[in-house]
């Protein structure tokens, strides 16, 4: 949704009815609590599923970096909102390495090879 604002200014000229309009500037706010959604159904999966610490500091990282940017982010300006967009790459690499971490901490105290 904040990558949508970029193009705002089009999508009024053009009458194209996307979310960006819709939410105005209550955009961080829906987008705020959907990241923090995030956190905390990955840890709740992670519970579910037996990972370790490694998982949740990585979606704990994660998550905190999507809640930093958020605080950051100007809707209002296109080129915050692709930096932003640009950013959120990094929060699936973070979890992934949290996972991978996971996965080879789990296999060293099961004494099973890597």
């Amino acid at each position: 949704t904040v990558y949508q604002h970029q193009d705002k200014r089009d999508d009024m000229r053009i009458g194209v009815k996307s979310l960006a309009l819709y939410l105005g500037d209550r955009t961080t706010r829906v987008c705020t609590c959907t990241a923090a959604a995030f956190g905390v159904l990955m840890a709740w999966g992670g519970y579910l599923n037996g990972h370790g610490a490694a998982f949740y500091y990585g979606v704990g990282a994660a998550t905190a970096l999507l809640l930093w940017g958020l605080s950051q982010v100007d809707v209002d300006d296109p080129e915050k909102c692709m930096e932003f967009f640009l950013m959120t790459p990094l929060v699936g690499g973070i979890v992934l390495g949290g996972l991978v971490a996971d996965c080879v901490m789990h296999r060293l105290n099961e004494g099973i090879l890597l």
